[in-house]
């Protein structure tokens, strides 16, 4: 995604829902909003959760309050832990970008099942089966030119 943002295209994917917790009931990622010019996000509470360490690389920053989670009211719906921890990826704001247009495009979905998708099924079917297969030649020829026709639209 940020190859495609940093070459100029602009991709439409939807955000994935990545909080573990969802399925058990608590908050999501998605409850937390985040503030770029303080770099820190607003808990569903109102409490500020301040960056406070990265991974290894760098590239995943780590957000949290120290204090307000042990007195919430809403920690029995956040986190089962001592505090609510949320993580951010350095560039997720080509993310949260490609999400803003999506949102603005409600059928942008519809309109790339119906076009695209039948692309890259098509290209997974014929790169998973022989070319020339039971059908002989003529078969191979067709497969042939579907495959080409395919990836010369694509690329």
């Amino acid at each position: 995604m940020l190859a495609c943002d940093d070459a100029g295209i602009k991709a439409i994917v939807p955000k994935s829902l990545t909080s573990s917790g969802l399925k058990r009931g608590f908050f999501g990622k998605q409850d937390f909003v985040f503030d770029a010019g303080r770099d820190l996000y607003a808990c569903p509470a109102g409490q500020e959760l301040t960056r406070y360490r990265s991974d290894r690389e760098g590239d995943v920053i780590f957000y949290r309050h120290l204090t307000a989670c042990s007195t919430c009211e809403l920690k029995p719906r956040c986190t089962p832990e001592k505090l609510r921890r949320i993580r951010r990826w350095e560039h997720e704001q080509v993310i949260d970008a490609m999400q803003a247009r999506l949102d603005r495009m409600p059928d942008a979905m519809r309109i790339r099942r119906q076009t695209v998708e039948h692309v890259f099924g098509t290209i997974k079917e014929l790169d998973k089966a022989p070319l020339a297969g039971v059908g002989g030649m003529v078969v191979a020829g067709e497969g042939y030119r579907q495959y080409s026709a395919v990836t010369e639209f694509v690329c």
